[in-house]
């Protein structure tokens, strides 16, 4: 017996992503298949660009007799919790353990606060440039991101009319990249002030990720904490993964702050989304302190000062011109409109050998923008770059 419409409704909108390669994609497998050397400017894990991880003390971090003992807790041990508010005490912000919620990843405690502050079809604020990853975890959640615009003028800033334009009746949360991904600004205390207002004037809790906060290329003063003595409901959003590049350890969490009201309900409803999984490992969170006191976090701070100052240097006098990095682990790259960034990034690895990553990839406006990672290994990134400038002066 045939069954003509038997997979006609089996999967749902929300997990049909499109899956097929984009140019870049194909021609990177096809070299990759034909083994040739590509001196990869786009890699992200810090786990690969040879960063001397302290092995014996993570190891023993995790390897207490206490992991044997499964003691299973929504917002996560409070030993951990205690751990993470110590952290935001260093940085001068109070915030109790009881307000920290622990989740597995960034990429999680997303998933858990659109649960909590959206229903399907809602909408949240997305700036733009950012992280593709936002648009796969809002879409999943059957939730519309709509974005407001980052603006570059030697600078760069948020389009606040245009975000403020951007609000309808159907928004349920604004998104804030505290550095953003990947222009590495951070928010200002002026544009603070009026994402404050305008939180408050139109009950949008704000979601603030600061995964690469400590991560800072300029002067301390455009490190802003987004503090201040009347705040309106906003989930701080962190973990392991940036904050000391240990991303396989799997450990984020969610602080929530802001009128007392609203974060008690907050955080008794995200105990229920929370408890339905129980997706956080035992080990991990006993080694919590101890993870956080090595020195994985300097060593990536000071290669991606070290080369940013290395692109400085040798795009001096190119046609290849860096826009300003203020923080976080990737530097813009602004080449000749001579061809569009695909173009651009197609021909640089094709002739070249050198893999970076275009700017449609992150929604830039304009075209001609590629991506860096500043956490490549040294070697590595000098000359990658030194071969993307002598291929630029050759193709325009």
């Amino acid at each position: 017996m045939k069954y003509p419409n038997y997979n006609a409704r089996i999967f749902s909108q929300r997990s049909s992503f499109p899956r097929q390669q984009n140019r870049l994609a194909k021609l990177l497998s096809a070299k990759q298949e034909r083994r040739e050397t590509i001196l990869d400017l786009t890699i992200s894990n810090p786990t690969q660009v040879g960063i001397s991880y302290p092995e014996k003390d993570i190891l023993q971090a995790i390897s207490s007799p206490s992991c044997l003992v499964y003691e299973p807790s929504p917002y996560g041990l409070a030993s951990a919790r205690e751990t993470v508010s110590a952290y935001y005490a260093r940085r001068g912000r109070a915030i109790p353990p009881n307000q920290i919620l622990l989740t597995s990843s960034t990429s999680e405690a997303y998933t858990l606060l659109f649960k909590l502050l959206t229903d399907p079809g809602d909408q949240v604020l997305v700036p733009c440039p950012s992280y593709p990853l936002l648009e796969y975890l809002t879409v999943s959640e059957s939730i519309t991101p709509i974005p407001y615009p980052l603006i570059y003028d030697e600078i760069w800033q948020i389009d606040l009319a245009q975000l403020e334009h951007s609000i309808s009746n159907r928004t349920r949360a604004l998104l804030l990249l505290h550095p953003n991904n990947p222009t590495g600004s951070y928010i200002k205390r002026k544009e603070w002030e009026v994402l404050k207002e305008l939180s408050f004037c139109h009950s949008l809790p704000l979601i603030c990720d600061e995964v690469f906060f400590q991560y800072f290329m300029e002067t301390v003063e455009e490190k802003n904490e987004l503090n201040g003595e009347e705040l309106p409901l906003m989930f701080l959003l962190n973990g392991l993964s940036k904050t000391v590049g240990l991303p396989q350890l799997k450990l984020a969490w969610i602080a929530a702050v802001g009128p007392r009201k609203e974060c008690s309900t907050s955080l008794k409803n995200l105990e229920i989304l929370s408890d339905t999984y129980l997706s956080l490992a035992t080990p991990v969170q006993h080694g919590l302190q101890h993870l956080l006191d090595t020195d994985i976090q300097h060593q990536i701070h000071q290669r991606c000062r070290k080369n940013l100052h290395t692109l400085g240097v040798i795009l001096k006098e190119s046609p290849v011109s860096p826009l300003r990095t203020e923080g976080g682990w990737y530097a813009i790259l602004k080449l000749p409109q001579t061809l569009s960034d695909e173009e651009w990034s197609l021909e640089l690895l094709r002739l070249y050998g050198v893999l970076t990553s275009p700017g449609f990839l992150y929604e830039f406006p304009q075209e001609s923008h590629l991506v860096l990672s500043l956490i490549t290994e040294e070697n590595t990134f000098k000359e990658g770059v030194r071969r993307l400038v002598n291929g630029v002066q050759k193709l325009i």
